[in-house]
């Protein structure tokens, strides 16, 4: 734009002006001699010295002053044309440029923009440029000639965490990517922040508090499953984020035992630690009478230097007591209630709205039968096309495959996660048969292996004449 103004602008209109100017001068031409007023030709005419001083073609007295041209002046047409075109050029721009400068202004991006700001105007800009790179690479230059102040670096460190409480709200975690343009500055500047800002900082990062997901109905004499999910699936650079749970409380203050899925039959409290996005899960040993109960789930969460050694039992964190020089130690505690039934009741209630149907909403779909060669005979395996619906699902899976139903296996919709297990395989299978019936039949005993289970599709469902797709038939040669 600045070279537009300066240079390239006031050459054209000069240019432009200096051709159009030449065009303007008449150059004389030498001629014959011909009337003024209607271009006769008078060379005969003027050759009688005794003839009339007359045009012989319109009568004008020739002997007048100017009465008589003996040549013609024309101009240049060719630098008229040019100079023309540069001057319209040159409006063209201006206009262009007149109406950009009317427009509101853009802010300039880039280290340009930044450089000649305030500290205070900065730090005031991150509220809009966060996840953007030039101020914190501003910011991180200032902090290393030692011209941002621990207080205005703290104040930074504020901003970045409003903005990770964004992205943590609408994505669930935090991306791999996610302080990529901030990453250097936070590496500056993190080790001369309070202890308290540090721990603000982590928790915003890896998470304020774990998600501690439980059995919500259990049955007499049994135990609780729970699942505690903290962290993501990517640390801050140099760092390692770590948990344990330290212990489960009962509104009367007792502390039931808990075990790791890991190791079922170990007491070892380091069991039930881990690290990076690794969830724990196991079970809580109670003995509760019917009715609901709250539990107090207490955790510790911490950050250690990446390189830290894993000392508790299986390389595992352990408890927080063994956590080498951790960067940031803090506790979160969650309430969840769990209700005893008795021991023939179902843990969970089954559903048979036809609105939650999991055909009707798509939850599952018409699946496939693929049947192959296997070494005791066929195998038969049904694909299944599982997704989230307005209800969990919880089946057992059959088959009726010429007159006769065999039991398969399960599937499971839950949390949006999906799994099934729908095998069988058959001594053999008659050519001519090409289709199957697959059953489904609600399993609520299936809730008593998962947590947050609260309520299931409660009624049959049955795809009839499903088509197999058949691999196991020799294919004929052609």
């Amino acid at each position: 734009m600045s070279i537009l103004l300066v240079v390239i602008l006031p050459f054209v209109v000069a240019m432009g002006a200096i051709l159009a100017a030449r065009s303007g001068r008449w150059k004389p031409q030498l001629s014959e001699p011909h009337c003024a007023r209607c271009d006769y030709d008078l060379r005969g005419h003027l050759l009688q010295a005794d003839g009339p001083r007359i045009c012989p073609e319109c009568g004008a007295d020739l002997t007048a002053a100017g009465a008589v041209n003996f040549g013609r002046v024309t101009h240049r047409p060719t630098s008229m044309a040019l100079g023309s075109v540069l001057l319209s050029v040159a409006v063209l721009i201006g206009v262009g440029l007149l109406f950009i400068s009317r427009q509101v202004a853009t802010p300039v991006a880039g280290p340009a923009a930044v450089s000649t700001k305030t500290n205070a105007a900065l730090l005031t800009d991150l509220k809009t440029t966060a996840g953007q790179p030039w101020t914190w690479k501003e910011l991180e230059s200032r902090f290393k000639r030692g011209a941002l102040t621990n207080a205005e670096a703290e104040k930074a460190i504020d901003e970045l965490i409003v903005w990770i409480g964004k992205e943590r709200a609408r994505m669930g975690w935090m991306g791999a990517f996610a302080l990529y343009w901030s990453g250097d500055f936070v590496k500056a500047v993190v080790p001369s922040l309070s202890s308290q800002k540090q721990v603000a900082f982590y928790q915003a990062y890896y998470g304020r508090s774990p998600k501690v997901s439980v059995s919500r109905r259990v049955r007499e004499g049994k135990a609780v499953n729970y699942r505690v999910q903290w962290g993501g699936p990517f640390n801050l650079s140099g760092a390692k984020f770590v948990k344990a749970l330290r212990e489960v409380k009962l509104a009367d203050g007792k502390t039931p035992r808990l075990r790791s899925s890991l190791a079922a039959s170990s007491n070892e409290a380091d069991w039930l630690s881990a690290d990076g996005p690794a969830d724990l899960v196991g079970t809580i040993a109670l003995d509760l009478p019917k009715g609901e109960h709250e539990l107090t789930f207490v955790v510790d969460g911490g950050v250690l230097p990446e390189g830290s050694e894993l000392v508790g039992i299986g390389n595992r964190p352990g408890q927080k007591e063994r956590w080498l020089k951790p960067l940031a130690t803090w506790q979160a505690t969650e309430k969840r209630k769990v209700t005893v039934v008795g021991k023939g009741e179902d843990v969970a209630q089954l559903v048979t709205d036809p609105a939650k149907d999991p055909v009707t909403t798509g939850a599952v779909r018409l699946p496939r039968i693929v049947v192959k060669k296997a070494p005791q005979g066929v195998s038969m395996q049904v694909k299944w096309d599982l997704r989230q619906g307005a209800v969990d699902v919880l089946m057992s899976v059959a088959m009726r495959v010429n007159g006769k139903e065999e039991r398969m296996g399960m599937i499971s919709i839950h949390d949006n996660h999906f799994s099934s297990m729908s095998d069988l395989t058959l001594k053999s299978l008659p050519a001519e048969v090409k289709v199957a019936d697959v059953i489904l039949r609600p399993n609520p005993e299936l809730a008593t292996q998962l947590v947050d289970v609260e309520k299931i599709w409660g009624k049959e469902i049955v795809f009839e004449q499903v088509p197999l797709e058949r691999y196991d038939l020799d294919v004929e040669k052609g």
